[in-house]
C-alpha cells in the first residue's frame, strides 16, 4: 500500500473528507524546504490522489493533521499484512519466533470459541492502541510537534 493510499484509508476510517484533512493540514502551516511556501490546495489534492510524490518533510504534518503517529502512515492494512505474512512464511524456512507464533495462532483459531476469539481481539486491540499511542508520543517528542 502506498503512503497516499494509507493516508486516504485513515481519512476514511476517521469519517473525514479530503477537504477536512486539507483544512487541518494547512492550519499547521507546513512549509516546503525548497520554496518556503505552504503547498497549494491542488498540490495537496495531488498528494492525496497519488499523482504527486509526498515530500518527506510533510509527513510529520500529515500525521499530526490525522492525529496519528508518523509510523502509522507506513503501516499496511491488516488484510494486506496477513496476505504478505502468509506469502513470506511460505518463502522462508527460518521464520522468526514471532512469525511462528502468529502462524500458530492462525492455525489454532479454528478451535477457538467465539467468546475466546472476541477476547483475543479485545486484547490485541488494546495492545495495538497502546503501541500506537507510544509511537505517536515518541514521534511528537522526536519532531517537537
Amino acid at each position: 500500500m502506498q503512503i497516499y493510499e494509507r493516508i486516504n484509508s485513515i481519512i476514511k476510517s476517521k469519517g473525514l473528507k479530503k477537504k477536512d484533512f486539507l483544512e487541518r493540514f494547512t492550519a499547521l502551516e507546513p512549509r516546503l524546504k525548497s520554496t518556503g511556501e505552504i503547498p497549494s490546495v491542488p498540490t495537496i489534492y495531488n498528494y492525496l490522489n497519488g499523482t504527486r510524490e509526498i515530500k518527506a518533510e510533510l509527513i510529520p504534518y500529515m500525521a499530526k493533521a490525522l492525529e496519528v503517529s508518523e509510523q502509522e502512515l507506513f503501516l499496511d492494512d491488516s488484510a494486506e499484512f496477513l496476505k504478505d505474512f502468509i506469502k513470506k512464511q511460505g518463502e522462508s524456512e527460518n521464520a522468526g519466533e514471532k512469525s511462528k507464533a502468529v502462524v500458530k495462532i492462525i492455525e489454532l483459531c479454528e478451535y477457538a470459541s467465539t467468546p475466546m476469539l472476541e477476547r483475543l481481539i479485545e486484547i490485541l486491540e488494546q495492545n495495538k492502541q497502546a503501541s500506537l499511542k507510544n509511537m505517536k508520543r515518541m514521534s511528537g517528542l522526536e519532531f517537537g510537534l
